[in-house]
């Protein structure tokens, strides 16, 4: 018997329970990785605006430089989803 293939996250591209263990830094995106995965929408300035005021998704620093865990901006944009459907269904 064939294993099932791996549920793989719609959003940051990257497997769930079942993938294989991963490189530690895979796991993450730089601020450019992020504005891209986001289609540009949102700029590196932005993210940095978003870090100062604690806005967005959770971020790390390694030495100086912000990383996003994948984990956290996918639960950031599901977050995002519920507030955006809870807004339009307290307007009907």
């Amino acid at each position: 018997m064939s294993q099932p293939a791996p549920e793989i996250c719609p959003t940051c591209h990257q497997g769930t329970a079942n993938a294989p263990a991963s490189a530690p830094l895979d796991d993450y995106l730089t601020p450019e990785d992020l504005a891209s995965l986001l289609n540009d929408t949102v700029t590196t300035g932005t993210l940095r605006n978003w870090r100062y005021n604690r806005k967005g998704p959770r971020h790390v620093l390694i030495g100086r430089n912000p990383v996003y865990p994948r984990r956290a901006v996918h639960e950031w944009l599901e977050a995002q989803e519920q507030e955006s459907v809870a807004r339009w269904e307290d307007r009907a």
